[in-house]
């Protein structure tokens, strides 16, 4: 995960020296979200077709959505890491 914020900072930088506008920003912002959930494995929801919706309830329906798969994923991160620690005690007791 770390690689992914990482290598898609860089271009995030780049892209923002370049924009003449906002709307250049708000381009390498989405750009720069995309390319991190790409990266992480993670379905962006930004490529679908949101046009029943208006841009702002779009965007922030997007962002909420990101933020529950992300959510999801740390969970999952710490279920194991509990699970490692659980064994690796268990492995320790029987060796006692």
């Amino acid at each position: 995960m770390v690689e992914a914020v990482e290598e898609s900072w860089g271009k995030l930088e780049r892209r923002l020296e370049a924009a003449s506008g906002l709307d250049d920003i708000i381009l390498a912002h989405h750009l720069y979200l995309q390319d991190i959930c790409e990266r992480a494995m993670i379905p962006f929801g930004g490529d679908s077709d949101q046009s029943s919706e208006s841009g702002e309830e779009g965007e922030e329906e997007e962002v909420v959505s990101v933020y529950w798969r992300l959510l999801g994923v740390l969970s999952l991160i710490i279920q194991f890491t509990q699970l490692q620690v659980e064994l690796d005690h268990s492995t320790f007791q029987t060796k006692e």
